[in-house]
């Protein structure tokens, strides 16, 4: 930028805040910052150029930053405002300033289109960025307007975010309490918009089919379903609106879930621009098409439109079908978490919650210039940290019928995150699991819907033979019909914690489909990567997802990455040596076996530890954690003894590498920035000698089997 955007800035910002409507009314600032440059540039006005984008983002944010309130205010596109239009600050106009959070689903070609509009005749000028078209007005104003200046923006597919729990999405919308409020919500708008009381016959169908879909989301969110399409295919369509309200804005008739066509306009300035699957909060301006402009491109090109409209693809017009946003500001979404009088039905917490972290974030909406969320910081001290740990493996342990040793590791698995990338595409620092020889009927679920109340994001797949010889189950396809990804059970945002269910695998031989979701699967449990076929080739595509491998027996994925814990419940006899499984009595809780009595035992937790919990698991995961020279040292030299033994000839240097990933999640888990050799490194040998212990018990039949 030049030197004098900040000047410039405050001064549209002075214009501006004393405005009332700008949330209603975001590109009379657009406007003011482009007369702004170019009253600085020059007398004649010059086209947009690519940094003027980041002159209005800067100008947006500094808004926000001085009226922190005024973010509350922008209400939250999502299925319910969006097909009810029950959003608390009225209907969802078009050009005015929204929020969204969802997953990058898709990344579309880039667009070229006209930043300016000019006319000769006058020689007025008007910037069009962050809308398709000039406004009725701006139109009466110009003799003949002509495009004026060349501008790129990239189209990103978003989605709604997978596996995100319920109590998240309340979290985003404190206003809507349950149903029955929705439903009135929209029954009272609907009233409002047509003037008159609905028949009965138009708002029954209005009320069922988004109730529908919440209630389906609900389910997801609780880990059971797998597939954002399939989980949708049953809902009926929302119901006809009035004809003078949104009509047709839900724009998706079909099973597909909710999606927003998003433009950035940043390009590629930043070294972090976002990518696939990557979850992101953003602040835009509302698009849509309207009943009338429908008709328009029916007829042809939308006045002001560039060519490249139909950049959805397919022959119905996909853009047209999809909400549009255009960005200003956005960041990576982290999780959203309530306060424990938010939690225990208390004061509803504010849409986007602010977080402090470690080390100080900048400053809200930092877009590509950070790579990762805003971390969210535990404001207790160690003793508090410590009891929250304890408290945390207790937990899991009571829905492991008593297993402290796989509930500890289940803790670690969920704090991990992947460091960095070696050379050859490996992933360090991520601790995928596998908890084997479950016997218990239902457990894979209810760890499943365990941590959908404990982390915000989690997806419980089973991973069946008739999936696996599916060649579309596991593998995104490039559908260049509709120019639009297929979108699969593997695609899911960082941070999200993915159970893999092989207590439903049969015996059976796999097709050429099936090795190939075998490779996948495996090559997200190893390298965190997934694949995607676009028919001539095959691209990998980065992950960062916590897995935990639920088996009868070993797993198919065994070895390499894949850390077993064979299972060892609290009425089971245990190999010689070993002690971390705890008896029934010993626990706080009862400790019946069936899905019924795991549910009774979830309920015991109280609103405020069990927000407590969360927050530890969402502070500490991705934690940083330094090993000092004497402790890798130390690490190196005990490896090269046991190799040296008759008993650790086995040992691979994938053990020495998981030992090492091991010893940071301990100390992560305990909020500590330094392994320590005495505390961190030898309780994990402790970990692993017990771990070895089943394993090698399972050979003498000492652990039941």
């Amino acid at each position: 930028m030049d030197s004098g955007p900040a000047a410039s800035n405050s001064s549209a910002l002075a214009n501006m805040e004393s405005c009332p409507d700008l949330l209603e009314n975001p590109l009379a600032l657009v406007q003011e910052c482009f007369v702004s440059q170019t009253a600085i540039s020059s007398t004649v006005p010059t086209p947009v150029t690519p940094s003027f984008h980041l002159r209005v983002s800067d100008a947006f944010r500094r808004y926000f930053e001085r009226q922190p309130n005024a973010l509350s205010g922008v209400p939250l596109v999502d299925p319910r405002t969006w097909a009810a239009d029950s959003a608390p600050m009225g209907p969802l106009r078009k050009h005015r300033l929204v929020r969204f959070r969802g997953m990058v689903v898709d990344m579309l070609d880039p667009q070229f289109f006209s930043g300016m509009q000019r006319d000769p005749a006058s020689g007025q000028v008007v910037c069009t960025m962050y809308r398709e078209a000039l406004t009725t007005e701006e139109a009466a104003a110009g003799a003949k307007w002509e495009p004026h200046g060349t501008v790129e923006r990239r189209p990103l597919l978003l989605g709604p975010i997978p596996g995100e729990a319920g109590w998240v999405r309340r979290s985003q919308s404190p206003g809507i309490k349950d149903e029955s409020a929705l439903t009135a919500k929209k029954r009272s708008f609907c009233a409002k918009a047509s003037g008159t009381e609905m028949d009965t016959s138009l708002t029954a169908p209005l009320s069922d089919g988004p109730a529908k879909v919440a209630r389906l989301e609900e389910s997801r969110a609780d880990g059971m379903d797998l597939d954002d399409a399939s989980a949708l295919s049953n809902a009926p369509p929302p119901g006809p609106l009035p004809a003078d309200s949104l009509e047709g804005l839900h724009g998706l008739q079909g099973p597909e879930p909710f999606r927003c066509l998003a433009y950035f306009y940043d390009g590629e300035e930043g070294p972090y621009p976002p990518k696939l699957n990557e979850a992101l909060d953003v602040v835009a301006i509302l698009s849509y098409t309207s009943a009338e402009e429908k008709d328009n491109i029916a007829g042809g090109r939308m006045e002001g439109e560039e060519e490249d409209v139909d950049v959805a693809g397919g022959a119905d017009g996909a853009t047209w079908r999809y909400p549009r946003l255009h960005v200003l500001l956005w960041e990576r979404a982290g999780p959203m978490l309530l306060d424990d009088k938010a939690e225990a039905g208390g004061t509803a917490p504010s849409p986007l919650p602010s977080v402090s972290s470690h080390p100080p974030a900048p400053s809200i909406f930092a877009g590509a210039s950070v790579p990762r969320p805003r971390p969210v910081r535990l404001t207790e001290g160690p003793d508090q940290i410590a009891h929250a740990r304890a408290e945390t493996i207790r937990y899991f342990a009571r829905h492991l019928e008593g297993d402290m040793l796989a509930a500890e590791y289940l803790l670690l698995s969920l704090l991990s995150r992947v460091r960095l990338r070696r050379g050859g595409g490996e992933a360090v620092g991520n601790l995928p699991v596998n908890i084997s020889r479950i016997k218990t009927p239902g457990l894979a679920k209810g760890l499943g819907r365990l941590l959908a109340r404990v982390v915000a994001r989690s997806r419980c797949l089973p991973v069946t033979l008739a999936r696996l010889r599916d060649p579309r189950a596991w593998i995104s396809q490039k559908d260049y019909g509709t120019n639009l990804l297929s979108t699969t059970p593997l695609q899911a945002a960082p941070g999200t914690a993915l159970v893999l269910d092989e207590t439903g695998l049969e015996t059976g031989r796999l097709d050429a489909a099936g090795v190939a979701n075998v490779q996948c699967l495996k090559g997200l449990i190893e390298s965190q990567k997934t694949s995607c076929n676009f028919g001539y080739y095959k691209l990998d595509f980065e992950a960062d997802c916590p897995v935990l491998v639920v088996s009868k027996s070993r797993s198919i994925f065994h070895g390499g990455a894949l850390c077993e814990v064979p299972f060892a419940p609290a009425s089971a006899p245990v190999a010689a040596g070993t002690s971390h499984s705890i008896p029934a009595a010993a626990l706080s809780l009862p400790m019946g076996g069936g899905e019924e009595g795991r549910e009774e035992r979830a309920e015991e937790m109280s609103p405020e530890a069990l927000a407590s919990l969360r927050r530890y698991l969402a502070a500490l995961a991705g934690f940083p954690v330094e090993i000092g020279e004497d402790l890798a040292r130390h690490a190196e030299e005990e490896y090269v003894t046991l190799r040296g033994r008759e008993a650790g000839k086995d040992l691979r240097p994938e053990d020495l590498s998981r030992w090492l990933t091991l010893t940071r999640l301990l100390s992560a888990s305990e909020g500590s920035e330094r392994a320590c050799k005495r505390r961190h490194w030898n309780r994990m040998r402790e970990m692993e000698r017990e771990r070895v212990g089943r394993l090698r018990g399972l050979e003498a039949g000492s652990v039941a089997q």
